[in-house]
């Protein structure tokens, strides 16, 4: 195989879109050496088809694709997602953002990586589709409703209940799994679902849970 062809046309073929070097590498480019696959890089930068970004980031170039590549690799449908103030502003719940923009993404290897100063990727190794994000939006406003500055508590009330709606068994199972919430957002999010009247075995999936990383 001719890996400088197969990354090459790779990022041909993905204009626009950040290339992580140790993501790449460990799920795509693992069988060949890392210092050849850093060398192909440092090839194709020479060769103005990628662009270093951050540290261990690089930017496929292109001339026309405008979108982030940040949020374009980090937080597609299947990579991850903003959350934090960027998503409680556009919730519509508070009216301003600040610090970086939070990633919550499975497309990366460390537990946390600051992107220039506009993001930070959290970790989160489990899948992501709709009802996985729906929960993780209601999860997080549950969880840091207290701490969120100047926030719309009727609006926050009625994106909890818009969202809580997509609730699945599965879909909290694999966020608890990945990432950790208080046992009083757990309870919180248990009585809302009574209130909704939407059956769900989240105490359940909650002490199996405990039990097994005690």
């Amino acid at each position: 195989m001719n890996y400088t062809k197969t990354i090459r046309n790779y990022c041909l073929n993905n204009p626009g879109k950040a290339f992580d070097v140790s993501y790449e590498y460990k799920n795509h480019y693992y069988m060949m050496q890392y210092k050849t696959f850093c060398k192909i890089l440092n090839r194709l930068e020479d060769e103005g088809i990628i662009t270093t970004y951050s540290k261990g980031i690089y930017l496929i170039n292109s001339d026309w694709v405008k979108e982030d590549p940040v949020l374009s690799f980090y937080a597609n449908d299947e990579t991850g997602m903003v959350i934090g103030y960027q998503m409680y502003h556009d919730l519509g719940i508070i009216k301003y953002t600040e610090g970086p923009v939070e990633i919550l993404t499975n497309a990366m290897q460390t537990t946390t990586k600051n992107v220039g100063d506009g993001y930070k990727l959290i970790l989160f190794k489990g899948f992501f589709d709709k009802f996985v994000k729906k929960l993780i939006v209601a999860l997080e406003i549950i969880e840091n409703s207290r701490n969120i500055v100047d926030l719309d508590w009727f609006k926050m009330n009625k994106t909890l209940i818009m969202h809580l709606q997509y609730y699945k068994d599965y879909a909290f199972e694999n966020i608890l799994n990945n990432r950790s919430y208080s046992l009083s957002t757990i309870y919180t999010l248990e009585e809302y679902l009574k209130d909704l009247q939407i059956e769900n075995k989240v105490l359940e999936i909650a002490k199996e849970y405990f039990k097994n990383t005690i």
